[in-house]
């Protein structure tokens, strides 16, 4: 099962981020997600891609340009990064290890490399780059 998500809202707090993001999958899928550690670009949706896991496949959590400016503004802090997937039967919070390091990791090397796409690389330095 390849699922996707993309995060709807961040909540900022001095102790961390929370990416929130509806689901329909069942809960026991839900809490079957482990975090990959890895995140990818997505330079056709100008998306962020955080990669989770389950027994099977991996799913997507995206993190597109109407998130980025907190993610900016807060890339500095590196406080923990908490996905909360909402489920009319409960939420599940999922800790996204290695967070910071992947979005670092991206953005420079997004940074003036045409690879990605010229609209990809305008808007991570507009918004990373300031």
């Amino acid at each position: 099962m390849n699922q996707s998500w993309i995060v709807e809202e961040l909540n900022t707090s001095e102790e961390k981020i929370v990416a929130k993001a509806k689901s329909k999958e069942t809960k026991d899928y839900l809490h079957t997600l482990k975090p990959a550690g890895q995140m990818l670009a997505d330079s056709d949706r100008e998306t962020f891609v955080y990669l989770l896991e389950d027994e099977e496949a991996f799913a997507h959590l995206r993190f597109t340009t109407s998130t980025w400016e907190t993610l900016a503004a807060h890339r500095e802090q590196e406080n923990e990064v908490v996905l909360v997937l909402e489920h009319d039967d409960g939420n599940v919070e999922i800790t996204l290890d290695q967070f910071w390091a992947e979005i670092g990791y991206l953005v420079e090397n997004i940074k003036g490399n045409n690879n990605y796409g010229e609209d990809m690389v305008q808007a991570v330095e507009n918004m990373f780059f300031k």
